[in-house]
């Protein structure tokens, strides 16, 4: 449930079955615990798109509590080489294949302490998944479907879960840009070298005219303007957002 999903993903209600006065932010309707439906947008069609998928025990173990879990919050990102969806389910690894419209489960399942609000980065070049949050880093090796140890010298003692900074890979530099939140107002940027498995610090910049207190944080990467974008809003309202683009240079 999302208190938000309202203005986000308005279709949601027709697809709950809710009366137009009735749609809440944790109202589910007819939800059904079912199924495991991937919900994509279609940016050619411009509008959120879902596909019927029947639950057949891949992504959760725990049956009694089917409905909670299928709407755990965990990693998620398109693999090109693998032509299918990682999605990191609690601790374990499953792929859903777009073509053939189906989940399948991969590799042994993480021994780690790994919860809900993990942040994560794809390392193409190494075809390999980058796991934080707050005192754990995790790396899931996508050619062979396992999980290895990552090399970390001066690792930052809290990393970022997804609701309190973003993570991002730079494949022009080959390094992990860590955008945080560690503080209720203020905002820390960690270099994560992955050739070398070293941490550093960086210090952050703003424009004159701009505050990051009370902003939340989300972005992406572009590779080709290697150049990173981060949007920066108040948890509950936009008035004051700003669209920031940083460029590491090693």
């Amino acid at each position: 449930y999302c208190p938000w999903w309202t203005k986000a993903l308005p279709q949601r209600g027709a697809w709950l079955g809710i009366p137009k006065e009735k749609i809440t932010a944790y109202n589910s309707g007819k939800l059904n615990a079912n199924a495991r439906h991937p919900i994509f947008y279609n940016a050619t069609k411009g509008k959120w798109e879902r596909r019927y998928v029947e639950y057949k025990g891949v992504t959760t173990n725990d049956k009694k509590n089917a409905s909670h879990h299928s709407s755990f919050m965990g990693v998620l990102e398109y693999i090109p080489a693998k032509k299918k969806v990682f999605y990191l389910y609690r601790r374990k690894v499953v792929y859903y294949d777009p073509v053939a419209n189906e989940w399948s489960e991969a590799g042994e399942h993480s021994k780690n302490n790994i919860a809900y609000d993990m942040n994560a980065c794809f390392d193409t070049k190494r075809q390999r998944m980058l796991i934080f949050k707050e005192t754990g880093f995790w790396i899931y090796d996508l050619n062979a479907d396992k999980w290895v140890t990552p090399k970390s010298e001066n690792e930052p003692e809290n990393l970022p879960s997804c609701n309190k900074g973003t993570t991002h890979y730079d494949s022009v530099n080959d390094v992990v840009v860590v955008l945080s939140r560690p503080a209720k107002h203020q905002f820390a940027m960690h270099i994560y070298d992955c050739d070398t498995g070293v941490w550093t610090k960086q210090d952050i910049q703003y424009p004159e005219d701009f505050s990051p207190k009370y902003k939340a944080v989300h972005g992406f990467y572009h590779p080709q303007l290697n150049a990173h974008y981060y949007y920066m809003a108040g948890d509950s309202g936009n008035k004051d957002a700003r669209m920031l683009v940083y460029r590491y240079k090693k």
